[in-house]
């Protein structure tokens, strides 16, 4: 894992921090710290291996919950031409949702299960 996130008690704190954290990784570790470096607010959150992180809040990201989606079409697909069978589906879909299970999204998560599958008429697309 190459990306660190780290909270200080204010700007100034943090501020002073970032070089002596970024030599300690180039001297130590040997790594190189892209740029440009970001110093926000934890109120705005900030996306971090697929997670919206907020104060008291682990929500998904964008990009994780269309991972999901084409997870799942992909698993309705493949039970429509016959390459899955109803165990497999069910495992496809586990899998996909596995996705989903450290983050706040228990509505968005009901949501998705009683979603109708995909309609047969549209499973080549």
């Amino acid at each position: 894992m190459d990306d660190v996130v780290w909270w200080a008690g204010d700007r100034a704190t943090a501020s002073a921090a970032l070089p002596l954290a970024m030599s300690w990784l180039t001297e130590r570790l040997h790594l190189e710290v892209k740029r440009p470096v970001r110093l926000g607010r934890s109120a705005e959150g900030l996306n971090f291996c697929g997670f919206r992180i907020l104060p008291n809040r682990l929500l998904l990201s964008r990009r994780r919950r269309t991972r999901y989606g084409l997870l799942r079409r992909r698993a309705e697909r493949h039970w429509l031409g016959g390459v899955l069978d109803a165990t497999g589906l069910q495992a496809a879909f586990a899998s996909a949702l596995a996705l989903t299970v450290h983050a706040d999204a228990v509505p968005w998560r009901r949501q998705q299960l009683v979603r109708q599958p995909v309609d047969p008429a549209l499973a080549n697309l």
